[in-house]
């Protein structure tokens, strides 16, 4: 079944629906720009970056990938849906991965009952996206995500169609938000970066502004410095793989049949392939800077055929919103904040202020 959804939707992620896509993105980023953060510059109020962002990203996977739109009317149940998603998420993925006992003391834990109540919230709100979209008559001709799921036959019953999407949900939008908002609160602590961003963008065509080589390098360092997905992907190994990363040292066996993890933050931070590692350092990738460790060690998106389907729309939306956002205003930090990993690496608790260029 896995196979049989990744594949259908492949079509999603095309390069012509993935600018369809980036579309709704760039309304996002505006409507946000001009209701939101001028009424912060306006107010003299700082602003939580990673909510913010959060919320923004939620907003456009689910107009894009699952034809609901947002607006005043669905912004409760959209705040529920996030509530539900951290309930959820800490009680399965954490506490009972470190404590297995507690699926059997579920009964006696209010906490895991709130959980699974929260799990009933989450598909009662996915199946209510999909009867939304069946009821709707101007569907869109586009191979949205939503329109795939719905049309695989393979997927029999709604309850597979809702656990389907509510992957899709998850994951289309919480780690782009976050890696959007570690980028604009970086930017923020290191203003000559922003500043030389943000002459390289003004000397360029605003259609080109994606091509910016220092958005690249700004972009390639806000995700090796702070990676939302610190640990990733787990495999089971299929041979026996010897390892010998340093002649002087001995060799590691990693037998047949092991579990694996993907630990983005200690490649990414390793001193052997990154020259100050805890330093944000965008000109590292600069033409010219750029070793071949370095580039094998970057595997945001993992590889193969499990690597992250939508990574192209996850580019495409941090390419399109982060101009949008340094060409026109400074980023200040407020309040500090700090660093927290819970299934994704954020900033929590920080707060920035923003002022126009111009101004």
């Amino acid at each position: 079944m896995w196979k049989s959804v990744r594949k259908s939707v492949a079509k999603a992620f095309s390069s012509k629906e993935i600018k369809r896509m980036n579309s709704v993105c760039d309304k996002y980023v505006k409507k946000w720009i001009n209701e939101d953060l001028e009424m912060f510059i306006r107010d003299g109020k700082s602003f939580d970056p990673s909510s913010e962002m959060v919320n923004l990203t939620f907003n456009v996977i689910m107009e894009s990938a699952f034809e609901y739109p947002s607006n005043s009317s669905n912004r409760l149940e959209r705040e529920l849906f996030l509530e539900n998603i951290s309930k959820c998420l800490m009680e399965f993925s954490l506490k009972q991965g470190s404590n297995p006992l507690r699926k059997y003391l579920g009964p006696f834990l209010r906490e895991r009952k709130d959980a699974f109540t929260a799990g009933v919230g989450l598909r009662k709100y996915a199946q209510k996206v999909l009867d939304s979209y069946r009821a709707n008559p101007n569907k869109s001709e586009k191979n949205t995500i939503i329109k795939l799921i719905l049309n695989n036959e393979d997927l029999k019953t709604d309850e597979e169609r809702v656990a389907e999407m509510l992957i899709f949900m998850v994951a289309g939008f919480e780690t782009t938000g976050y890696t959007l908002s570690s980028t604009l609160i970086l930017l923020a602590k290191h203003p000559h970066v922003a500043e030389k961003l943000r002459k390289e963008l003004m000397e360029m065509d605003q259609e080109d502004w994606s091509k910016s080589p220092y958005l690249r390098c700004v972009i390639q360092e806000s995700k090796r410095l702070v990676p939302v997905g610190a640990i990733t992907t787990a495999r089971s190994t299929g041979q026996e793989f010897i390892i010998q990363n340093d002649r002087d040292k001995p060799k590691i066996t990693i037998p047949k049949g092991a579990t694996v993890f993907q630990c983005n933050i200690v490649s990414f931070h390793d001193p052997v392939t990154f020259k100050d590692p805890e330093t944000f350092n965008p000109e590292r990738w600069e033409k010219g800077n750029v070793t071949k460790e370095m580039e094998d060690a970057m595997l945001v998106f993992s590889l193969g055929h499990r690597n992250c389907v939508g990574q192209s729309l996850a580019v495409a939306e941090l390419y399109s919103s982060i101009p949008q956002l340094v060409s026109r205003y400074v980023f200040e930090v407020d309040k500090e904040g700090k660093l927290e990993f819970f299934l994704t690496m954020k900033f929590l608790g920080c707060r920035l202020k923003a002022r126009r260029v111009k101004d």
